[in-house]
């Protein structure tokens, strides 16, 4: 039913801003059938659906969404056509629903210039905007340098996870 609601809903709600979404079906187009992000996941999400508490079996079904690609405009269009299946009218809107995104954060970087970024990029994440936290990473990916971190070595690997969750969760 999401990804039903997804490919219809989402192109009617969000129109040129929605994100293309590839069929893996589909010879070529999906070149990773699972990320390496979401593998890794998997065995502790199955643990928290396995049973609460209590010993109480947990309801719930899984959505595996893998970007194929990452840059800031796809990435805050997966959020936003992520964010449809919450919002009014989604099919999820009643719901108690937990998004898990997974992705790296800098790479290649001396220890200490990475935790320096790593933290800034956390921050910008979580206490200001979506379009402040895509103007970081897009300056940092020009070769530009922002809070003591200079280009794209200093971004997180995985900015479109990042950026995505972000805008889930904006909303």
């Amino acid at each position: 039913e999401s990804v039903r609601f997804l490919r219809t809903e989402m192109k009617h709600r969000l129109k040129e801003f929605a994100p293309d979404v590839l069929s893996c079906s589909l010879v070529g187009f999906c070149p990773e059938r699972l990320s390496k992000g979401l593998d890794a996941q998997l065995p502790f999400l199955r643990a928290m659906r396995s049973e609460d508490a209590d010993g109480t079996p947990l309801r719930g079904d899984l959505l595996p969404v893998m970007m194929q690609s990452q840059d800031v405009e796809l990435s805050v269009k997966v959020g936003a056509a992520l964010s449809l299946l919450v919002q009014p009218g989604g099919v999820w809107e009643g719901e108690r629903v937990l998004f898990v995104f997974t992705g790296d954060m800098s790479s290649g970087l001396p220890k200490d210039e990475a935790l320096h970024c790593d933290d800034i990029s956390t921050q910008v994440l979580t206490r200001q905007g979506v379009a402040q936290a895509a103007e970081y990473f897009h300056t940092l990916l020009s070769g530009g340098a922002a809070n003591g971190c200079v280009g794209p070595r200093a971004a997180p690997v995985g900015y479109g996870p990042m950026l995505a969750a972000a805008r889930v969760a904006g909303d």
